[in-house]
């Protein structure tokens, strides 16, 4: 997007986390070269089995060196450490701003949409976003479009109109739509019902059922 800056070079956490991991990158990396650098001219400068003129010659390439190689080295730092900054709010800054658009999308504001600066980097990304907030947000505008016959038509007690089924149809295609998993659970088969038992052994015979009503026990009788 043109014309947009933003007023903040350091944005987030993430970007102080990113820095702080570069510079400690850059401290071990210093002190190899460092050691590695100067480590056989200082043992040299020390061997007792060396001559004089060695650990001369020693100490002036250490001098030589310790004058030349830590003002590169600082300017070195000062470079990397300018152009991590930079580096990381171009990473930083569009995960930012695309963080911020979810946020407002999540409150149901759909048609918000990410636009980041030229020179950023993750613009596939923010354009992967800008894709899946119109594809919603257009859902949604056509159930707001199927919906609007509704509106006046549902009043209690009153059985719907056909115009009314087929709108409410309508929606519920779109919802599947919408929600792939509202149309695999409409496409489960319903489990089958338990067989029904014959009928012959639930028949009692009606002559069964007279014997056994007329049949009192005799403690029951009356004299």
């Amino acid at each position: 997007m043109t014309g947009y800056r933003r007023r903040r070079y350091i944005i987030s956490r993430l970007q102080v986390k990113l820095l702080a991991l570069i510079a400690i990158y850059g401290a071990v990396s210093v002190l190899a070269i460092g050691l590695m650098t100067f480590s056989p001219l200082a043992l040299k400068m020390i061997d007792p089995d060396a001559s004089a003129l060695e650990q001369e010659r020693a100490g002036a390439v250490f001098l030589a060196l310790d004058l030349r190689l830590w003002p590169a080295v600082l300017v070195t730092i000062l470079g990397v450490g300018i152009h991590a900054v930079l580096t990381t709010h171009r990473i930083v800054g569009p995960l930012y701003r695309i963080q911020q658009d979810m946020r407002k999308a999540s409150r149901g504001n759909y048609k918000v949409r990410t636009h980041i600066r030229e020179r950023d980097l993750l613009h596939s990304e923010a354009d992967d976003l800008n894709h899946l907030l119109s594809s919603v947000d257009q859902r949604f505008e056509k159930l707001r479009t199927l919906a609007a016959p509704l509106r006046g038509e549902l009043v209690p007690g009153d059985p719907l109109s056909a115009d009314c089924k087929q709108a409410l149809e309508s929606i519920l295609v779109e919802l599947d739509r919408i929600d792939p998993r509202r149309a695999e659970d409409n496409a489960i088969e319903a489990p089958e019902p338990p067989p029904a038992l014959p009928s012959a052994s639930i028949e009692i015979s009606c002559d069964s059922l007279e014997g056994e009503s007329s049949e009192v026990p005799p403690e029951t009788r009356q004299p």
